[in-house]
């Protein structure tokens, strides 16, 4: 009985073992398990596989799209495979998604059941999430970049400083983040946010030759697209506001078009071209860049006393065009006094005095050295016509066109050398401006009653 026992209960774990893979073998395997997530990128097409086994067979089972669930605009479901009993065993899911589906999750389903036993079934579904293409700028980067330096993060502003005839080269670098590798990304300018405004978006030329600035593709050793912001600015270009060029990240099937976030996908640059400064070309000099200007060589050779030939200049170096002077605000215009005025005395009537003038009182009249309050305020200060008036703190490049010839010209000529040379330029900026806006101007200036002060000066120093 022991050993019948033994038998018998071996044959019943035999049994049982033998039950357990049997059952086993009739469980249905979905394929890809069910709760699989996958991303449908929004304007490609996407496909996807769904099958089903029993044990690593196919052969009895039979599948069928689940009405339950349905599928998702755009998407179609059709079998792929059939076994010998004519029944589906796979099915391809193709879905190309729009832009308004971005973002949408999906559930599809497919009903799995035994041919052998019809009351036999399991449901396998897969999840579908719309991903888009994420195009962002990966250069600039950091608080400075290529000589320019942040200015702002919302939008991403770098700001820049450049000269006339210096070129201007900032890298922009963008790749596509979504790491799909469907899509192709490019940059293109923000046409509405240039200024001054532009059709180009970026600063454009003054003359319709010289000074446009241009969007470049270049090579990459990496990942991504490259391109090069290039701009020389032109005479012409010069001011105290600076130009702005905004560039964004877009994919090539616009499927981004309108999108309201631009966070990483946008950079602006600002870009502020100097007055009274110029950047030498190849083979110039100072006299020939003097005839540009319609100036004399003398002024801008006395504007740069670190210049030692002015017949060899390195190209590309600044040189000073002028004297920056930044306006000031008129002060506001005094009230009438209640006073009445003093009547006037009648020269007749009072005895003359006999007064002597000797040379070295004029001297003591005129200091050597002015003080601020002692020197003759510029003509910038002063009430101007229509026509050259300039806005408060905004900087304004003084540099007399050429001069007709004369004694006085070149007094002033030899005056501002000695100026440059010898004496600081806060001593020596409003005189020498004076005395060239005095002879230079081409018209009868305000500054005229100061001739005889700035004479005196000129013999005294």
């Amino acid at each position: 009985h022991f050993m019948a026992f033994v038998e018998m209960k071996g044959q019943v774990i035999v049994l049982l073992i033998m039950w357990s893979e049997y059952a086993s073998s009739q469980t249905i395997q979905p394929v890809p398990s069910t709760g699989t997530n996958y991303i449908a990128y929004a304007g490609v097409s996407n496909t996807f596989s769904m099958s089903a086994n029993v044990g690593g067979s196919s052969t009895n089972i039979a599948g069928a799209p689940n009405a339950g669930t349905g599928l998702p605009r755009n998407a179609q479901l059709s079998c792929q495979q059939m076994n010998s009993a004519n029944s589906c065993i796979s099915y391809n899911l193709a879905f190309s998604p729009s832009a308004d589906q971005i973002g949408t999750k999906y559930l599809v389903c497919v009903n799995w059941r035994l041919l052998s036993d019809s009351t036999t079934y399991v449901t396998g579904c897969i999840g579908l999430t719309v991903g888009a293409p994420n195009p962002v700028i990966v250069q600039p980067s950091g608080n400075w970049y290529y000589g320019g330096r942040i200015e702002s993060q919302s939008p991403l502003t770098y700001s820049f400083r450049s000269n006339v005839g210096c070129q201007l080269s900032i890298p922009i670098v963008i790749t596509d983040a979504s790491s799909s590798g469907l899509y192709d990304v490019t940059l293109t300018p923000i046409v509405s946010s240039s200024f001054p405004p532009s059709d180009t978006g970026m600063p454009k030329s003054v003359d319709g030759l010289n000074g446009q600035a241009d969007l470049v593709p270049t090579p990459t050793a990496g990942p991504g697209k490259a391109f090069e912001f290039r701009w020389r600015p032109a005479r012409g270009h010069e001011s105290s506001q600076a130009y702005r060029a905004c560039f964004q990240a877009v994919d090539t099937l616009g499927i981004l078009a309108g999108a309201k976030n631009m966070a990483g996908r946008s950079v602006c640059l600002r870009m502020l071209v100097e007055k009274c400064q110029y950047c030498v070309q190849p083979g110039e000099s100072i006299g020939s860049i003097a005839t540009q200007y319609n100036t004399d060589w003398l002024h801008v050779y006395t504007a740069n006393p670190t210049v030692p030939d002015p017949d060899n200049l390195v190209p590309y170096t600044r040189i000073n065009m002028g004297v920056l002077y930044t306006v000031q605000q008129a002060p506001p215009p005094s009230a009438p006094s209640d006073n009445p005025p003093l009547p006037k005395k009648d020269p007749a009537s009072s005895p003359r005095k006999h007064t002597h003038t000797h040379a070295a009182d004029a001297a003591q009249r005129v200091p050597r050295h002015p003080t601020h309050a002692s020197r003759p305020r510029h003509s910038a200060r002063r009430t101007a016509t229509p026509a050259h008036t300039h806005a408060a703190d905004s900087p304004l490049c003084l540099s007399p066109p050429r001069a007709t010839g004369g004694s006085l010209h070149w007094l002033g000529a030899i005056y501002a050398y000695v100026l440059a040379r010898t004496i600081s330029v806060e001593h020596g900026c409003d005189y020498y401006c004076d005395l060239h806006h005095f002879k230079l101007g081409g018209q009868v200036q305000p500054c005229q009653h100061h001739v005889p002060l700035i004479l005196a000066t000129i013999i005294n120093k």
